[in-house]
C-alpha cells in the first residue's frame, strides 16, 4: 500500500493526497492534475482553448443528449434534487453523451445517471431509476 502514483492516486488511505502532479505537487486544480501525467506533448491540454465541447464537434448529437440528460431534472431525480444539485450531473451528463463513442449512446447516458443516482443514495435519497429507465434497465436472466 501507498506504493503507486498516477491518476488514480497513491492509494495510501488518504484521499487528501490522492491530486499529485506528476512532479509530487498537491494540487486543488483537476486540469493541472490531469494535464502533468500526459503522456504525450501532442494531447491538448485539459482546459485549453483547443479543448472543444463535444456538442459543438457532434452537433447531431446534442439534440439526443439535452433530450436524455433531461431525465437528471424530471420527476424521476425529484426527491434528490433538494439534497444533491443537479446541474453539474447534468452539464457532465450532456457533455459524455455528446462525446459518446463507445458503441453506443445508451451506455454513457446510463453511467451518468448511475453517478448522480449514486450520489443520491450516498446522501440518503434512494431511487428506484433502472427499472423505470427503459434505456438502462438491468436484464438478468434466471440461471439453468
Amino acid at each position: 500500500m501507498g506504493q503507486v502514483e498516477g491518476m488514480c492516486g497513491n492509494f495510501n488511505l488518504d484521499p487528501s493526497d490522492d491530486v499529485r502532479t506528476s512532479q509530487g505537487e498537491i494540487t486543488t486544480s483537476h486540469s493541472i492534475f490531469g494535464n502533468s501525467w500526459k503522456m504525450s506533448e501532442q494531447c491538448p491540454d485539459v482546459g485549453s482553448e483547443s479543448t472543444v465541447h463535444p456538442c459543438q464537434v457532434h452537433p447531431l448529437r446534442a439534440p439526443f443528449a439535452s433530450t436524455q440528460c433531461d431525465l437528471l431534472k424530471s420527476d424521476l431525480f425529484k426527491e434528490c434534487h433538494d439534497v444533491v444539485d443537479v446541474e453539474r450531473y447534468y452539464d457532465n451528463c450532456y457533455y459524455d453523451v455528446c462525446g459518446c463513442d463507445l458503441g453506443g449512446d445508451c451506455t454513457c447516458l446510463c453511467d451518468a445517471l448511475a453517478t448522480y443516482a449514486k450520489e443520491c443514495s450516498d446522501n440518503g435519497v434512494h431511487i428506484d431509476w433502472r427499472s423505470t429507465t427503459r434505456e438502462c434497465d438491468l436484464c438478468c436472466k434466471p440461471p439453468f
